[in-house]
């Protein structure tokens, strides 16, 4: 539909389907919460793509913030749908200054409801970043995001948890060629931005839901297959 381009939105529709790393999301039971936001993140924004597209329709808003609330009452993880809008209005044209107060409602409900997930967890003991730090929690990051890269294309060493060490610089190795291999991802995202911006917004589709679970704030596991599994619907149409 946004691509206009049926072979494509075809592929990547596929690949989502069939491709191993989705496969705890689907068969496992306490996992079909990731259904359940995936369902009405996806009814969300589809409904805000038609809302920007039929000149704006007050129903088809509405229909779209509901579903997103419903989403994140569902599992949290989809609060950065609001960024999604974002660039999506810029890659395809209809961002304007007045966009903002659209923006407004989702901005609210994503920190109401992020507020009331941290506030009903907190009993649960505080979260601590992997390392000890901020800083060795992000170098872990980088060695994440290639090791999600890798499954994608060479589906090998699952689990239903990904252990990794405390790394405390930069400079140790995989930490280091991890993170050139996160520039070399940026450094593409910037060249679809100046080539083709709408495929760039299947790009940014990509890194902004994994943002959640980026340890940005302590989370309980700094990897999981699940975790790809809407953020592979971009994935998969950008490439």
């Amino acid at each position: 539909f946004l691509t206009r381009k049926r072979l494509m939105g075809i592929t990547a529709g596929l690949l989502f389907a069939i491709h191993p790393v989705q496969i705890e999301s689907v068969v496992w039971i306490s996992e079909r919460k990731n259904l359940l936001t995936s369902f009405f993140f996806l009814i969300s924004f589809l409904a805000y793509v038609l809302f920007q597209e039929k000149k704006k329709s007050g129903l088809l808003f509405l229909l779209s913030l509901l579903t997103f609330i419903a989403a994140c009452l569902s599992k949290p993880n989809v609060v950065v749908l609001p960024l999604l809008f974002i660039a999506f209005d810029v890659c395809y044209g209809h961002f304007e200054k007045k966009n903002i107060l659209l923006y407004l409602p989702f901005f609210i409900g994503a920190f109401a409801l992020g507020f009331f997930t941290l506030e009903i967890t907190k009993d649960l003991g505080r979260l601590q970043y992997h390392g000890g730090s901020f800083f060795t929690s992000l170098l872990a990051m980088f060695v994440v995001m290639m090791k999600y890269l890798g499954l994608i294309f060479f589906i090998y060493n699952q689990s239903l948890i990904y252990v990794f060490p405390s790394y405390r610089s930069l400079l140790e190795p995989e930490v280091f060629a991890s993170f050139l291999g996160v520039l070399a991802l940026l450094g593409t995202a910037f060249f679809l931005w100046k080539k083709d911006k709408k495929l760039f917004f299947w790009a940014a589709w990509y890194f902004i839901l994994l943002l959640p679970v980026m340890n940005f704030i302590p989370f309980p596991s700094l990897m999981n297959d699940r975790y790809l599994y809407v953020p592979l619907i971009g994935f998969f149409t950008a490439g």
